[in-house]
């Protein structure tokens, strides 16, 4: 009996024991679907809400945000550098780069064409010690030099400026003095002096619209490539667009060209990594026009030229001068006379200064200073080899400045408004002005 108790009490035990992890497994079992039932419905209100909020967000007004984006960057609209010299002084040096050329190189008159603009008439005679007979080069001739390969080949024979690509009309880069000194440059100019694209471009027998000009250099881009050129080229000619495709399909737009400016090296760059600013300068100014840009690229582009600012107040010599350490970081192999170095350096920095001037702020007295280093200069300069066009990039660039401290959009505006002037010239002027305009256009 007692072996009878003992294996009841056993089985008993054994059926409880069972019962018991019966009950844990049943329970844990209905953890784990209360568990998954709890996030099935976690995930399904979370994509809910997220619809929602994704649509809210799309049908919110961001008009609010992009005018304060807007409003930072324009500054309260200040203009601080106007009439930063005496433009009678001006008037006087800066006709000693009138383009009285006994040469034709591309860069030269490239830079020429940004100094003077579209429309010129010089009469004569050179206002500088140059060879019996030396005629000035008008725009629109130079221009036409520039397009049409008949006026090219009578200068640089068995060579090219502009050739057929598979994208439209590519431009050949190069140091040589047939050649566009940079990726975009001409493109560039075409677009400072309110060139036309649809002017005609012949090519031996052919002729072309220069809007194919336009279709190489989207089709070509390359993030990697040098920026600064083609940043100025497309601010002017591809709004409203804000974006294209190159050559493999990609997609490119304006913020992918803010990021690349705000990104590249310090000092980096032609002219001591000067154009950098000016492109980024240019992009902002378009962008007032049309908006191109978010507003973080915006506000970052706006910060960037404000740090850069800083840096100039910081490193500005007591002549008002900057060099090609401006920045502290100079990456260039570009060796010079050191008046030249400043002068290239002093003049790139003031014209986007001038250009920015109401969106961000720089010391009136620094300016000033600057303006008149590079007026002193240009005054005592040697005239004896101008006509040979010797330093010519770098003087248009500080006859530009000048020109822009004068409030003046190109040197050839300043002369005509210059009240010293020949009354006959105002008349010539207003008389050959259509002529030309046809021309050019």
């Amino acid at each position: 009996m007692e072996n009878v108790s003992i294996a009841s009490k056993n089985s008993f035990r054994e059926v409880s024991s069972i019962r018991g992890f019966s009950r844990i497994r049943l329970f844990v079992v209905d953890s784990r679907r209360t568990i998954v039932s709890a996030l099935f419905v976690f995930v399904i209100v979370f994509i809910v809400s997220m619809s929602i909020l994704v649509k809210h967000y799309e049908s919110r007004d961001y008009s609010s945000v992009d005018k304060l984006s807007k409003k930072i960057v324009r500054n309260g609209d200040t203009k601080n550098l106007s009439h930063l010299v005496d433009d009678r002084r001006v008037v006087s040096s800066i006709k000693k780069l009138e383009p009285y050329f006994e040469y034709r190189r591309v860069p030269d008159l490239l830079h020429a064409l940004e100094l003077w603009g579209a429309f010129t008439d010089f009469q004569g005679p050179a206002p500088f010690s140059a060879p019996e007979g030396l005629k000035p080069i008008q725009s629109d001739e130079m221009v036409r030099f520039l397009l049409d390969e008949k006026q090219y080949h009578r200068r640089y024979l068995n060579v090219r400026l502009i050739e057929e690509s598979p994208f439209g009309l590519t431009v050949r880069v190069g140091q040589d003095p047939w050649l566009s000194p940079h990726v975009d440059n001409l493109l560039s100019v075409f677009g400072e002096i309110g060139f036309s694209l649809d002017s005609e471009i012949e090519i031996g027998d052919k002729k072309y619209q220069a809007s194919q000009l336009l279709s190489d250099a989207t089709a070509r881009f390359d993030p990697a490539q040098e920026i600064e050129f083609t940043t100025v080229a497309f601010c002017h000619y591809l709004p409203p667009g804000k974006e294209w495709s190159d050559r493999f399909g990609r997609k490119h737009d304006f913020n992918e060209l803010a990021s690349i400016l705000v990104d590249r090296k310090l000092g980096s760059g032609c002219c001591y990594g000067t154009h950098m600013m000016y492109a980024a300068a240019k992009l902002l100014i378009a962008d007032q026009k049309s908006t191109l840009i978010s507003s973080s690229a915006r506000i970052k582009l706006h910060s960037y030229l404000k740090d850069i600012v800083k840096l100039l107040e910081s490193s500005q010599s007591i002549d008002g001068s900057w060099d090609k350490n401006w920045s502290g970081e100079s990456t260039s192999r570009l060796t010079e006379e050191k008046v030249l170095e400043k002068l290239r350096a002093t003049s790139h920095h003031l014209e986007w200064l001038l250009l920015v001037d109401g969106m961000i702020q720089f010391d009136r007295e620094r300016a000033k200073r600057a303006a008149h280093f590079l007026l002193q200069k240009l005054e005592q300069w040697d005239q004896s080899k101008l006509s040979l066009g010797a330093h010519y990039t770098v003087l248009a660039h500080v006859g530009r400045s000048l020109c822009w401290a004068c409030g003046k959009s190109n040197a050839w505006e300043l002369l005509k408004s210059d009240k010293r002037s020949d009354p006959e010239f105002h008349e010539v002027s207003m008389r050959n002005h259509s002529i030309n305009q046809e021309q050019v256009r």
